[in-house]
């Protein structure tokens, strides 16, 4: 497990990064801003079981990665199931803005990008699940390999050309090393994301239902 831990916080410092996003006024932004930021629970009470799985380990950031993203909240856990599949999460929340005319902004870089700087190949894209398909949302799902290693990784970041920098901003990422066959990795990635899902909107990591665009 130790050996995990190093190489998830070895691999989150090269692949996680932040760009500049340029900054457009939507009317909908303070009913947005005060869905989210107003009723957030902290990530500290996130739940340590979910169905079918249990939390092993958690924490936050490395400092090194807290002060390179300077996310307001981060989670970064691993939960198994009673067969011993291991799956990582890293969720990250940042507060709005509060200063609209700074040029530039915070959001989590694409996926794509980030492995393909730490030197991973990206070797195949599947399906996005259905239910994890949003308007406001955009949904990477990807199989990345290097060294003989496969993740199988499913990533979103709350993202509209329309946003302003009012708009929290959010991540999520699971993470899957190799555990089985490509396809079962894949079902198991999709299963526990529908799951996490059920969990997030408390934590301002989901656009509550009210604010999705039609």
């Amino acid at each position: 497990m130790k050996n995990l831990k190093m190489k998830t916080v070895l691999l989150l410092l090269c692949m996680l990064s932040l760009t500049g996003c340029q900054a457009v006024r939507v009317g909908q932004d303070i009913q947005l801003r005060s869905a989210i930021v107003d009723t957030r629970e902290s990530l500290d009470s996130f739940p340590s079981e979910l169905e079918g799985f249990k939390r092993i380990y958690w924490g936050e950031l490395p400092l090194q990665a807290t002060q390179i993203l300077n996310p307001s909240e981060s989670y970064v856990a691993w939960y198994t199931t009673p067969d011993n599949k291991l799956v990582n999460i890293i969720m990250l929340y940042w507060e709005p803005e509060e200063n609209e005319d700074v040029e530039g902004g915070k959001r989590p870089v694409s996926p794509d990008q980030a492995f393909r700087e730490a030197g991973w190949k990206q070797e195949k894209k599947f399906d996005v699940p259905e239910g994890l398909k949003t308007n406001q949302e955009i949904v990477y799902a990807r199989i990345y390999s290097k060294d003989h290693l496969r993740q199988t990784v499913l990533f979103w970041y709350n993202e509209d050309p329309k946003e302003s920098k009012k708009q929290p901003r959010y991540s999520v990422g699971i993470y899957v090393t190799e555990q089985g066959t490509l396809e079962e990795d894949i079902q198991f990635t999709t299963n526990f994301a529908h799951e996490l899902r059920k969990h997030l909107e408390p934590f301002g990591l989901m656009i509550p239902q009210e604010t999705e665009a039609p």
